[in-house]
């Protein structure tokens, strides 16, 4: 391992070392699925982005046209700007950012295999010098930095700045979403360790990659965002499966087993308590001791 070096080469999604992330070669998402009858015409206007990968169809299910599909790195610095009201984003965001608040109730999820974030390695694990990165997600890249400290390795971590294409020259590479899925279909010669399933052995809890997160002091009240945005995951999971057989995104095979199947909705008591858990491994990694501060709503509140 590279020890020392290593803290100096490798990205770190908090804010108070103010390293970028690549914005680059991000899918787009543009297909609308069949609309779920008046539930856009009686929307109010707020303006919402999202990741684009399918992993968040059901929880934009029915605003695709008016939602903004972009990188989470730009999602993020759009909504500290205040250019939109909520996203859907790594739930990291809101660990690091005490302006902004994940918002309960649903989230991307997953309780063992996620499918879609994992370490693709040739080298064995204990022995890895350097490990390349998707920047497209905070969370994914802080996970896999956990898992590693459980594990009493440290190799050098670095941006994957080539594209997603050629990743498969890369001897070990973090891949997340509809890029991981891709390489996998591609039958590499890597090893895979899925990150969810790490996390799950480790602690024995779900792990929430991603929630819809808010400025706690946006110029729109929480609690109509925080509704709406639950109205619409509703509805999109009493949809999941014309989303799963309409949906462009891979084969109706494998959407029938990662959408609600190795990815789930519901940020349910022990994905809060993963969340929880989650947050405290992080400061714990980066030597913070003062208490964290809130950054999840539980409830709705009338």
């Amino acid at each position: 391992m590279n020890g020392d070096s290593a803290a100096h080469d490798r990205p770190d999604c908090r804010p108070i070392r103010n390293l970028p992330l690549l914005t680059t070669q991000m899918p787009s998402q543009t297909t609308v699925l069949e609309k779920p009858g008046k539930m856009r015409d009686e929307s109010p206007s707020f303006r919402i982005g999202s990741v684009p990968y399918l992993n968040a169809a059901p929880l934009t299910y029915g605003i695709e046209s008016t939602t903004e599909f972009v990188p989470p790195s730009e999602l993020s610095a759009r909504l500290r700007s205040g250019e939109l009201d909520a996203a859907l984003l790594s739930v990291t965001e809101s660990i690091c950012f005490p302006e902004l608040i994940l918002l309960d109730g649903y989230g991307i999820c997953s309780d063992g295999p996620v499918l879609s974030v994992f370490l693709a390695h040739l080298d064995p694990l204990e022995e890895i010098d350097t490990i390349y990165l998707d920047p497209a997600s905070c969370t994914s890249v802080r996970l896999l930095q956990v898992i590693l400290a459980e594990l009493g390795l440290n190799p050098r971590l670095k941006p994957l700045e080539k594209p997603y294409a050629r990743a498969g020259e890369m001897r070990n590479v973090l891949l997340i979403g509809n890029p991981a899925i891709a390489f996998l279909n591609g039958n590499p010669p890597h090893s895979i360790l899925d990150l969810g399933e790490a996390w799950k052995s480790l602690t024995g809890l779900p792990f929430v990659y991603a929630g819809w997160i808010a400025r706690k002091d946006g110029v729109v009240p929480l609690q109509p965002l925080h509704r709406h945005l639950n109205n619409i995951a509703e509805n999109g999971l009493r949809h999941i499966d014309s989303i799963r057989e309409k949906h462009p995104d891979f084969t109706p095979e494998f959407r029938r087993k990662y959408i609600g199947g190795a990815i789930h909705y519901v940020i349910g008591d022990a994905e809060r308590q993963g969340l929880r858990l989650f947050a405290s491994k992080l400061r714990q990694l980066d030597g913070i001791s003062a208490p964290d501060s809130e950054f999840l709503v539980d409830s709705i509140k009338t």
